[in-house]
């Protein structure tokens, strides 16, 4: 028995090692999955994969450059066509980056085509924070990047920047658009990326453009002088903003964020949300008489989801009773309150937002519409009660018409 048990030990030891050895020649393509998130905060996520035809499907990096964190996934012969990755939070923390592009309130998968690795290859892709698309054409091996995200409100099909500095006259078109993380916004920036070269100078001159209003230069209006920040950024009279670029002119990537119609190049992501962004509710309605639906213009953490308040026009307050959350996120823009009882749908009702910023208690407030039809009490009995008064009659003179034309035929 013993040796049997010796016998079979070393079969199953021949055969892992043989599934090993195929799968290892069989899974010659590589994806270094570059990625940026841009606080930093790389510590809590990590990449899920599927379609590889590898079994492994979740991993972690501590592989860092000058972009991000990367990760090596390898690409097996017997791959889908195209894989699907995502980054989630660590420890099954409700995370995952991206958009929400068909509106189920769920974050969508990345989609990545690796057909022309199943036999083998390398490949280097580039993923975003918020983005819903991987980009395959970051790459740089002299000199850096300078990365410029800019948010319009208005959405003036803005379309590039003019850059002077690198040697010569440059347009580079501000051709990508990227999401705002855990919303459904997937096209909430432009982003275009300008190649520095060693020889360029240690700053760089540009203006933005766009079709409907030409340069993006009425800032202008808030200075009487050229201004300069801590940061060694210029801002000039003639609407022109020069850059401090000497950190990546040997390689790297520095990320800069503006605002249409502002002057300050924001170097802090989250800064640059709270100017592009302030906080406002865009709609609240009742979709039925014990329910409130409410959207922000951005994520709320659900741990500061705390201070709503819902008042109707007498200065009465609704008992919200509970708040619905999304369970795969930690943030949402998009929230289902419970009432404790039915509203008064004659009545109007004001709901209010109470947050912190900056040391500062402030609120937001809008109107909460309704999202169901009012049936007036009193109209709706008339409606009941004189169909049947109409149809008593009927019947007792028809009944009355029977009776007489009996009595005749007698």
């Amino acid at each position: 028995m013993k040796k049997i048990i010796i016998i079979f030990a070393f079969l199953l030891f021949i055969f892992i090692s043989k599934y090993e050895v195929l799968a290892d020649t069989s899974c010659n393509g590589r994806i270094f999955l570059h990625y940026h998130r841009y606080q930093g905060d790389y510590e809590h996520v990590e990449l899920h994969v599927t379609g590889t035809g590898f079994p492994k499907e979740t991993y972690t990096s501590t592989r860092f450059d000058s972009f991000g964190q990367v990760y090596e996934i390898p690409i097996c012969k017997d791959a889908d066509d195209a894989i699907r990755l995502s980054i989630q939070g660590k420890n099954n923390i409700p995370y995952k980056d991206g958009v929400d592009l068909d509106f189920d309130g769920i974050i969508d998968d990345k989609v990545l085509d690796v057909r022309n690795l199943k036999l083998g290859g390398i490949k280097h892709v580039y993923l975003l924070q918020g983005s819903k698309d991987i980009y395959d054409n970051f790459d740089n091996n002299q000199g850096g990047k300078l990365v410029i995200i800019y948010y319009d409100p208005d959405d003036n099909e803005t379309t590039d920047v003019i850059v002077q500095g690198l040697g010569k006259y440059q347009v580079v078109p501000l051709s990508y658009s990227l999401g705002l993380d855990q919303s459904d916004n997937y096209k909430a920036f432009k982003m275009g990326i300008i190649d520095i070269s060693p020889t360029a100078e240690e700053q760089v001159s540009f203006i933005i453009r766009n079709k409907t209003s030409g340069k993006d230069v009425s800032w202008i209006k808030q200075m009487n002088y050229q201004e300069y920040d801590v940061l060694g950024n210029i801002y000039k009279l003639n609407g022109e903003r020069l850059i401090n670029i000497s950190e990546i002119l040997h390689g790297g990537y520095k990320f800069v964020y503006l605002i249409n119609g502002e002057k300050t190049i924001f170097t802090d992501y989250q800064t640059f949300l709270e100017h592009a962004f302030p906080l406002e509710i865009k709609s609240a309605f009742f979709p039925s008489k014990r329910t409130v639906s409410i959207r922000f213009n951005k994520p709320i953490p659900y741990d500061e989801l705390k201070q709503l308040k819902i008042l109707d026009n007498d200065g009465n307050e609704v008992v919200i009773e509970n708040i619905a959350y999304n369970a795969f996120k930690l943030m949402d823009n998009k929230f289902n309150l419970l009432l404790s009882a039915d509203i008064d749908a004659k009545k109007e009702y004001i709901i209010t937002y109470v947050y912190e910023k900056d040391g500062e208690i402030k609120e937001v407030e809008t109107e909460v519409t309704l999202g169901f039809a009012i049936i007036d009490e009193e109209k709706k009995h008339d409606e009941i009660k004189y169909p049947i008064i109409i149809s008593g009659a009927i019947i007792i003179t028809t009944l009355v018409t029977l009776l007489v034309i009996l009595k005749r035929n007698k």
